[in-house]
């Protein structure tokens, strides 16, 4: 009796997973255990309801490239914001979540990133487009019919990563230079230049001296920290430059004469 009762508990649980639809898992959504915005400094932005969802965006890409580390070439933010087909299923679920509708948009988001350094600290190896792809591809989550927020125009490398990965869409804060609109025309890519503007910049520096002024931070003092760290990796830079010069026609690397740089041995 014992078994006959399971078999049939089984034929009715097969039942109900048969009636249940079918789950999308290529669907865009957000990374696994690590929400897209979480480890960037935003000064308590939230999306404006009176903005239209390209302003909301830009003003976020902006915080997000000002905290890039990069030097100063090297500072760029990329934001992957789904596909309009998945959007609105994702507004309504981050909606009930927050208890706030104009929050949405942050359900859009699925990754976001600056430049990244690889050869050495500090330096804009991996540039912001590829890393973000290389987010959602870690995560198996399918980039198709997105859009793209950055900073400046895609260089020709990262162009041919996003045209790869089926972005439809990119956004960014310049005008759009020829080779993107003819790249953008053949592979059904909308090239949507945006110029910033004084009041976006006077907006995202209120934001960000209000939020120092409420929580005590001396952002001139945070401000002069960095500008002294990176004098003093552009000085180790130049010496490094000037002593391979010196010794090139010796034809010697520099760990064979003890080069050292910032207290280690060049090796």
């Amino acid at each position: 009796m014992d078994h006959v009762k399971t078999d049939s508990l089984d034929e009715s649980q097969q039942q109900q997973q048969q009636q249940q639809p079918p789950q999308h898992t290529a669907s865009p959504k957000l990374i696994p255990d690590c929400p897209a915005l979480e480890t960037f400094q935003l000064y308590g932005w939230k999306p404006q309801p009176n903005f239209s969802a390209d302003e909301n965006f830009l003003d976020l890409l902006v915080l997000v490239t000002r905290n890039s580390l990069c030097h100063a070439a090297g500072h760029m933010g990329c934001i992957v914001v789904r596909p309009p087909s998945t959007a609105t299923a994702a507004a309504a679920d981050t909606s009930s979540q927050h208890g706030n509708e104009n929050d949405h948009l942050l359900g859009s988001i699925i990754a976001a990133a600056n430049n990244q350094p690889l050869y050495k600290k500090n330096s804009s190896d991996v540039h912001a487009e590829v890393t973000v792809i290389s987010q959602c591809a870690k995560a198996g989550i399918s980039t198709a019919g997105c859009t793209i927020y950055v900073t400046m125009p895609p260089c020709k490398t990262c162009l041919g990563a996003l045209v790869m990965a089926g972005i439809t869409r990119i956004v960014f804060l310049n005008c759009v230079p020829e080779y993107l609109k003819e790249i953008g025309t053949q592979n059904g890519i909308q090239v949507d230049g945006i110029p910033d503007s004084a009041e976006r910049r006077q907006r995202v520096e209120t934001l960000v001296r209000v939020y120092n002024e409420v929580n005590g931070i001396d952002a001139k003092a945070e401000v002069e920290r960095l500008r002294q760290l990176r004098k003093q990796e552009k000085q180790e830079r130049q010496k490094k430059r000037k002593f391979i010069l010196l010794n090139n026609k010796k034809n010697i690397h520099p760990s064979q004469l003890g080069y050292s740089e910032g207290g280690k041995t060049f090796n």
